[in-house]
């Protein structure tokens, strides 16, 4: 557990703008529904989910949250997180409502957002619903390497509807691989300050596969 909490808390002094650009710019932000059901793998500190109930509220859009975490954040280590004063609009309250969430029991968080928070290992996790987006967060290849492979990848892309994004901090060259491998259509893209590229996913239809 050790390992996991230190990777994650080296990068939050960024995790903010890497967050936003990551999961809101390149992926919340290319949908143009009035609603969506989003899955995000590693729910960690629950910045993902705070960032994206914000802009649903400002662009009046309805969003359906699931996130997926087998080693949740103990309440110490939340207790530390200052995410509501570093982020405009953000409202304390609710993001102590985030985490106050049950496992595994969806809770309608404001008018516009439901969450669901599932406490299981996705390697064995059996998808009930359909995603449009998907934030796959987890810890690096380096710490979480059993995450990153075709089979996960395929597993998602199996619940993702037609068009559905995937979008992931990670530009390795053996994810982007993994990706291609399971069907997704993939591009390499213009990571957050700090980072040169990221990765985006895109369930192509199955008409449109060879014209790809």
């Amino acid at each position: 557990m050790d390992e996991y909490y230190n990777e994650h808390f080296h990068s939050v002094h960024g995790a903010v703008n890497e967050s936003r650009h990551v999961f809101i710019e390149q992926g919340l932000k290319k949908l143009m529904n009035p609603s969506f059901n989003i899955f995000e793998v590693g729910f960690g500190t629950g910045l993902n989910a705070l960032l994206t109930l914000i802009h649903s509220n400002d662009a009046g859009i309805e969003v359906h949250y699931s996130a997926i975490d087998l080693y949740p954040l103990d309440e110490e280590l939340i207790k530390q997180l200052n995410y509501p004063v570093l982020i405009p609009n953000a409202d304390k309250d609710i993001f102590e409502k985030i985490h106050a969430v049950k496992w595994d029991i969806k809770q309608q968080i404001t008018p516009s957002f439901t969450l669901r928070k599932i406490r299981q290992d996705i390697l064995s996790y059996s998808f009930d619903e359909y995603y449009d987006l998907v934030y796959f967060d987890a810890f690096s290849p380096r710490i979480q390497p059993q995450l990153w492979t075709e089979v996960i990848f395929k597993k998602i892309l199996s619940s993702m509807n037609e068009n559905g994004i995937l979008v992931t901090y990670s530009a390795s060259g053996n994810v982007k691989r993994s990706m291609l491998a399971a069907g997704f259509h993939v591009e390499r893209i213009k990571g957050p300050l700090f980072k040169r590229h990221m990765l985006r996913a895109i369930k192509i239809p199955s008409k449109d596969i060879h014209s790809v």
